[in-house]
């Protein structure tokens, strides 16, 4: 039996085509989804950015501003009020050192950073993201293990929402990490 020996570069091109093309029972299927971006039906209409936000806790209209703690040390600088939305500005990741190693530190284009903050009472509570970061959540270098994950509410500009059981007199750090964005809004409240 004769073999061939085909070049590299042609098993390689072969290889591509072969899986860049659908099998045609998903073709059809995969031609009617709808890009990134582009409305369904199944996409809500959101009200104008100046009407009432919908399921939405009031003050996340009007966060208030704090820069995030890159280090240890700048935690007490960087603290978060329980029932108040905060407009976290991040720093970029490789300037960062955080009290343990995130479970997804992003890379050297994300951004990311901490902040620090007790409750009240003890409880299922709600850290709220108004976009995708990684949250790690810490209490005296411990994880904290989430008891649930949610998306926010349509048209709340609530992106993510993932439940704790917290304890109050304790200082929780909260990590947050592979931002694509430099700000997010951050909220932390009682489960409903």
């Amino acid at each position: 039996m004769k073999h061939i020996v085909l070049p590299a570069s042609f098993i390689t091109l072969l290889t591509a085509a072969l899986f860049a093309t659908p099998h045609p029972a998903r073709a059809a299927a995969m031609h009617n989804m709808p890009m990134a971006g582009t409305p369904t039906h199944n996409t809500p209409t959101c009200p104008s950015p100046d009407s009432a936000l919908p399921a939405a806790p009031d003050s996340w209209r009007s966060p208030t501003p704090i820069t995030a703690a890159t280090n240890e040390a700048a935690l007490p600088k960087a603290t978060l009020t329980p029932g108040k939305a905060a407009l976290v500005h991040l720093a970029n990741t490789p300037d960062i050192s955080f009290a343990t190693r995130p479970g997804e530190p992003g890379d050297n284009t994300s951004s990311g950073g901490m902040v620090s903050f007790t409750v009240p009472i003890a409880g299922t509570w709600q850290i709220m993201l108004s976009h995708r970061a990684w949250i790690d959540l810490l209490s005296n270098g411990t994880a904290v293990i989430s008891t649930g994950h949610h998306h926010g509410p349509a048209c709340s500009g609530i992106g993510k929402i993932v439940e704790f059981p917290l304890r109050p007199d304790t200082t929780y750090t909260l990590q947050l990490s592979g931002s694509s964005k430099p700000d997010i809004e951050v909220m932390v409240a009682p489960a409903k």
